[in-house]
């Protein structure tokens, strides 16, 4: 198989063509016996390593990319055995760029660990293998060198670990402030037009798909670089979390949310659509919190979206209804499923398994307590808004702060 080299990724004292100098001892000479093929010895690792670690077989880490680092990895071990003695700063200083090309490529630092196991125990079961076939003498010499041979891997992984740790972390940073900074470049279109279209690129997104957002509690292990990823620009708040990505072929949501409460917005085109949605989503949300609801979709309920943030203001004009909904809550579930039943006495009473008169009945002494009479339009109206106010918690207040996208 053909093998593009690239010094400049891959520049290591592990690939020279230099001789080595073997020491004596018996278990130096099996390592540099071991050296010769160590070509092979990366075959049979590479291979182990896509075998069992998911990570390694699709594109973000190229076989080619696995093989000279493996090459590079198992080598150095190698030579170090051969020419017995301790790794130099360089050598263990070079493996940081493999850290640092890992999490550029988006492994998970757990994959990459466990490949550096898999790479240590494999060099390690071909040199037993070969001691072996030496005899006690070399075995017991290379038992003897096994703490050491340990202890490099473990000084190796922790540089290995620390480097995708440095990197990932300046990742996640600088996408958490760029995912951030693309929600306010949304709230000044039309005017920022060409910067919000160059900012959805760069965050992986078309500027002229059908964008929905969705807004729902924050969540340990939230990572925004990780979901840019998936094709979600992900903006963390104290109290919630907002994402934005291209909705499904149905205007949906594509992703599962399991926390409650959830406020998604509708699907809307283009940029100018992004910011809309994702406006639809904090009131959603907003909406949601303050009626104790778990989810709520805009497209479903607008009218609660529009209103929940109104309803200390508009109360007074439906006080006497509001009592009298939350005195009665039977009372309460009539008048709404006669608003759900569109005015129909008999699909109302269907909806709560009664008689369509009891409906009426239920009606009439809800007028003489209320004053308001749903059966007239701007009864109705009143009565929705009556509804909302009796279902928010009263210790917020008969309605929630508006929410600002970039608040």
């Amino acid at each position: 198989m053909s093998r593009t080299f690239d010094p400049l990724r891959f520049d290591d004292t592990a690939l020279s063509a230099e001789p080595v100098a073997v020491a004596t001892r018996p278990a130096s000479r099996v390592a540099a016996e071991l050296l010769h093929d160590v070509d092979e010895l990366t075959e049979s690792v590479v291979r182990t390593i896509q075998t069992r670690l998911g990570s390694y077989t699709g594109r973000a880490v190229p076989r080619d990319d696995l093989w000279w680092s493996v090459r590079a990895t198992t080598g150095m071990l190698v030579r170090v055995l051969a020419e017995d003695r301790e790794p130099t700063q360089q050598e263990i200083q070079t493996r940081r760029a493999l850290g640092e090309r890992r999490a550029m490529q988006a492994l998970p630092v757990d994959q990459l660990v466990e490949a550096m196991q898999v790479a240590f125990g494999e060099v390690w079961s071909a040199l037993s293998d070969r001691a072996m076939q030496q005899g006690h003498e070399t075995v017991t010499d290379l038992l003897s060198l096994s703490r050491h041979f340990w202890t490099m891997m473990h000084t190796v992984s922790s540089v290995v670990t620390e480097a995708h740790h440095d990197v990932a972390r300046e990742q996640v940073a600088r996408t958490r402030r760029r995912s951030a900074g693309f929600l306010d470049i949304l709230a000044g279109l039309p005017a920022t037009e060409t910067q919000a279209r160059h900012e959805a690129a760069a965050l992986g997104l078309d500027p002229d798909a059908t964008f929905v957002a969705a807004v729902r509690p924050p969540r340990e292990g939230d990572d925004p670089l990780r979901s840019c990823r998936d094709g979600v620009v992900m903006v963390e708040r104290p109290d919630r979390v907002l994402l934005l990505t291209v909705a499904t072929a149905d205007g949906a949501f594509p992703l599962d949310l399991v926390d409650d409460p959830v406020g998604i917005g509708m699907a809307r085109p283009g940029l100018s659509g992004a910011k809309e949605t994702v406006r639809d989503a904090e009131l959603a949300h907003a909406a949601a919190s303050a009626l104790g609801r778990s989810r709520l979709a805009y497209a479903d309920d607008w009218f609660a979206c529009v209103s929940s943030g109104e309803l200390s203001r508009v109360e007074p004009l439906v006080r006497d209804a509001v009592a009298a909904l939350r005195a009665d809550p039977q009372m309460a579930h009539t008048v709404d499923a006669y608003i759900r039943a569109d005015g129909k006495l008999v699909a109302a009473g269907e909806a709560i398994d009664v008689h369509a008169n009891t409906v009426a009945y239920r009606l009439d002494r809800f007028v003489e307590r209320a004053g308001l009479d749903p059966r007239t339009s701007d009864g109705l109206m009143r009565c929705r808004l009556a509804l909302l106010i009796a279902e928010a918690s009263p210790s917020r207040g008969g309605g929630a702060a508006e929410p600002t996208p970039t608040d």
